[in-house]
């Protein structure tokens, strides 16, 4: 285990037959951070984690911790737990057995914190009983107790929120952000971007097997002004340079943070009243741009 490290992903490609999937993928993160992927069906992500979770070889590209290659520490110094696309249990087993297979495969002797987490999922009830009476939302959980029960560094989880319930979303982003405090490094994906936004640091938004943006919850370069009519940039020719604004919506703009004071002193030569200003990006905006529209 290491307490603090910086995780370098430089110019990962991969191919499966003649498709190219990922294309030069290169960001990095650091213990204590919490990244999301989020992009349209197909655009990779579960490629990406499969490779960052040395379930998957990439074609070309580096994985780096503290400026060493990742498979050199895997298991040694460094540890990753993850959870990708379908949840794979022991159906035939109960519930408290597929978690004793994992605490003994980890040498877990926690089981305090194994009690918390089947309390915090509400499964007490479901524990001994067999996976295969569990619904998909239960088999989620367990799925997430599972990852979440070794001891890591890296948590990869994929979509993790699909079939849970309101309750246990909560509960796993109060888990994140605990993890957080105890300098893990997390990555998620999701198809709720708003639920990214309220966990993540940063995000990157995959599209056609590349990174074609970054979001920074701490960038403050642009202020995002929502206004209570519908507005053209035409408006604005008189206050600031069209270049420098851009539509953001029917009722929105974005403008370099730099400029905020002086749109809002002048505003008074236009019939406009601001309902809201936002220093973050719209992360909406930005997704539709990229992708459409389409989430995945």
């Amino acid at each position: 285990m290491i307490d603090k490290f910086e995780l370098k992903v430089q110019n990962l490609s991969k191919k499966i037959k003649k498709n190219e999937i990922l294309k030069n993928i290169s960001f990095n993160g650091k213990s204590g951070e919490v990244i999301g992927i989020v992009g349209s069906n197909g655009a990779g992500k579960s490629s990406l984690f499969k490779i960052l979770s040395d379930l998957w070889n990439s074609d070309n590209g580096d994985i780096l911790i503290n400026g060493n290659d990742i498979k050199k520490m895997l298991y040694k110094d460094f540890y990753i737990s993850a959870l990708i696309e379908n949840v794979n249990l022991y159906e035939n087993l109960s519930g408290i057995d597929n978690i004793k297979i994992i605490s003994q495969l980890y040498n877990i002797k926690d089981s305090g914190y194994i009690d918390y987490l089947v309390n915090s999922f509400k499964l007490v009830e479901n524990i001994n009983k067999k996976v295969s009476s569990y619904s998909l939302g239960m088999k989620q959980k367990l799925g997430l107790i599972l990852t979440l029960i070794p001891a890591y560094d890296l948590l990869i989880l994929d979509e993790p929120t699909n079939s849970l319930d309101i309750e246990s979303v909560q509960v796993l982003h109060d888990i994140i952000k605990d993890l957080k405090t105890k300098n893990k490094l997390i990555i998620i994906s999701s198809h709720i971007l708003e639920e990214l936004e309220n966990i993540c640091d940063r995000i990157f938004i995959l599209s056609n097997g590349e990174i074609s943006y970054e979001y920074n919850k701490y960038d403050n370069d642009y202020a995002y002004i929502v206004f209570d009519k519908e507005i053209t940039k035409i408006m604005f020719e008189n206050l600031i340079d069209l270049e420098l604004l851009e539509i953001v919506s029917t009722n929105q703009v974005r403008i370099p943070s730099n400029l905020l004071n002086y749109l809002i002193s002048n505003l008074d030569k236009l019939d406009l009243k601001i309902e809201k200003v936002s220093k973050n990006a719209d992360l909406k905006y930005e997704f539709k741009k990229i992708s459409g529209g389409a989430n995945g």
